[in-house]
């Protein structure tokens, strides 16, 4: 799974999530910023071919082949990766580039027509960073990071096509790395808000507070553990109606599992509730979402001797009787060394196959 869910992020947009955006006001904007984390790891050199075929209703019975197309350097580092449609058409292109020391330095990304959707500037010792989203071959937004000595982000810098700072954000992290403090601004180094993470002597978080421009607590998350340091509760706070809107309670088994989790959501008055089941190897092989007490659907695992998982399938729940019905299926096959060969994806309400094929080197 792992080399698939790297190989699958070169399809997806782009990563908006981040280290701290559990705490923060995601700016909207950050949809752009791909999690370069992947570029930075050797794994996706190892899948060379993708190919996928459609049998669908009103459909031919096959599309055709998508194919990626992967050259690297004399070091055997990615210096190419070409994405191509059914029709052999170039959609993208990615290009790495390495400095002398063999170290990840810039990458781009073109699209079919060759123009610059968007490129990465790194410098080896991980000091700087440099990102920059085009469109119709001009810069729409850049950002600029800067790092300490450990490697921990400390300001993170957007500026819009002008090259104006419209968004200045600031990290403080205590003696063991972990963030304490998140101050956002906006233009003209304007206050916008601010959080504050407090931790016990486990490492692990406890309390999450936002100020407002004016330093006022709007926000809290409360974190709550067991004797075995399992989290126990998760409460979101919102302290201008000084009332929860959120909540999320987690029970585990004797393996420390978690077998059920429940989040209740006070602002639309819903509870939902997962019910999870495992094997002897603590592998997942059931979960099943409800809805104020209704089944919606669930899931079911199967793993191979080896404990890697070769089948998923969902199930939905109609009608009062809760009729089962099979909506999705995946089947994969793996080889003896644990490498993922073949992927079958079912669309069982739309008859939609895909099949996604792998090679290594």
């Amino acid at each position: 799974m792992y080399f698939l869910r790297c190989f699958i992020f070169l399809f997806s947009a782009f990563c908006s999530i981040s280290i701290y955006a559990q705490f923060i006001e995601i700016d909207p904007d950050r949809e752009f910023l791909p999690d370069i984390e992947l570029f930075r790891s050797d794994t996706i050199k190892e899948i060379i071919v993708w190919k996928a075929k459609s049998f669908g209703k009103n459909m031919p019975k096959t599309i055709g082949d998508r194919h990626i197309e992967a050259k690297y350097n004399i070091n055997g580092k990615l210096r190419v990766y070409n994405i191509y449609d059914n029709n052999d058409f170039l959609l993208y292109t990615y290009r790495f580039k390495y400095n002398n020391n063999k170290y990840l330095v810039n990458v781009q990304k073109f699209d079919g027509q060759k123009k610059l959707a968007y490129q990465w500037f790194f410098e080896e010792n991980l000091v700087k960073e440099e990102y920059k989203y085009y469109l119709d071959k001009d810069i729409e937004y850049a950002w600029f990071f800067t790092y300490d000595v450990l490697g921990n982000k400390t300001e993170e810098i957007k500026c819009n096509h002008y090259g104006k700072i419209i968004r200045r954000i600031y990290f403080v992290y205590n003696e063991n790395n972990k963030i304490i403090n998140i101050s956002a601004y906006k233009t003209n180094d304007r206050f916008d808000y601010k959080w504050g993470i407090t931790y016990d002597n486990n490492g692990d978080t406890v309390e999450c507070h936002r100020l407002n421009k004016e330093y006022i607590v709007q926000e809290s998350i409360i974190y709550k553990y067991h004797k075995k340091g399992q989290l126990d509760s998760v409460v979101y706070i919102d302290n201008n109606r000084n009332e929860r809107t959120l909540q999320k309670v987690f029970f585990y088994d004797v393996n420390g599992n978690i077998v059920c989790k429940i989040t209740y959501d006070y602002n639309e008055m819903k509870e939902i509730k997962y019910l999870n089941t495992y094997n002897t190897n603590s592998k997942l092989i059931e979960s099943v979402y409800f809805i104020n007490q209704d089944r919606i659907h669930k899931k079911l695992y199967t793993y191979n001797k080896n404990q890697l998982c070769i089948n998923e399938k969902k199930i939905i729940f109609t009608g009062i009787t809760e009729i089962e019905n099979v909506v999705s299926e995946i089947d994969r096959t793996i080889n003896e060394d644990g490498f993922l060969q073949k992927q079958v994806e079912k669309d069982l309400t739309n008859r939609r196959t895909i099949v996604y094929t792998y090679k290594y080197f």
